[in-house]
């Protein structure tokens, strides 16, 4: 099933110790969420979310570590922050002669206008 925490990456074959310690400070978990949680995703995650803006990021750790964020910030996406990279997920209904159908698609946007998606689930 999905990693419901980070720390669950130890139980996956071949995962040692060291690798983790090295990579356990960029990991998410992926919430079904279209962004990061800025209250509480790693600082690696928030720099790429501020688009490297190492101030921006610096702000939102103090008022996080103070326990007094500016605002929950979950879904939110600043305007000027690229979508290139990210991950979305499309839940569709249809309803045609009293059947319902549903889907579910989790895309990641590309930047590239020849090929601006890919298609990283699809239920």
């Amino acid at each position: 099933g999905p990693f419901r925490r980070v720390d669950e990456l130890n139980l996956v074959m071949d995962m040692t110790p060291a690798l983790y310690a090295r990579i356990a400070p960029a990991l998410t978990v992926y919430s079904h969420s279209p962004s990061l949680d800025a209250n509480t995703a790693p600082r690696l995650a928030l720099l790429a979310l501020y688009n490297g803006n190492t101030g921006r990021l610096q702000t939102a750790l103090t008022e996080r570590q103070s326990g007094s964020p500016s605002g929950d910030l979950k879904g939110v996406i600043p305007l000027d922050v690229s979508l290139a990279g990210r991950a979305f997920t499309i839940d569709a209904e249809l309803t045609l002669d009293r059947k319902r159908f549903t889907r579910k698609e989790v895309i990641e946007l590309t930047g590239n206008p020849k090929h601006p998606y890919l298609v990283m689930f699809y239920e």
